[in-house]
């Protein structure tokens, strides 16, 4: 198989990845009756990972071609987005303790 399909295939399949969480997390939101829109897509995170995705899928569809001045800036600027997202979770949040549990009937985390 041709190297550049195998990218636009591993490109389709890691956007999807990032787009399904995406979904996943709105949908739970809204289940939970605590989506705000405006607020889950003000995170940086959210949006770089949407940017990342978009980018991604627009490399797949291209495969045939060679990429364009533009569309290597817009890749290396989302390299760079996406750095910064895991830069600042690995500095700031990777220690922070955090529980998703709850306890039966409350909308607070366990403590234990």
């Amino acid at each position: 198989m041709e190297r550049r399909l195998v990218l636009a295939i591993a490109r389709v399949f890691f956007a999807s990845l990032k787009l399904a969480a995406i979904v996943v997390q709105l949908a739970d939101l809204s289940a939970r009756g605590i989506l705000n829109p405006g607020s889950y897509f003000s995170y940086f995170t959210i949006d770089s990972n949407l940017i990342a995705a978009t980018v991604l899928l627009l490399g797949a569809a291209r495969w045939r071609t060679e990429p364009s001045a533009t569309f290597e800036l817009a890749r290396g600027a989302t390299v760079v987005y996406m750095s910064v997202t895991g830069a600042v979770f690995t500095l700031l949040r990777s220690r922070t303790r955090t529980s998703t549990r709850r306890s039966p009937g409350s909308t607070q985390p366990c403590t234990s």
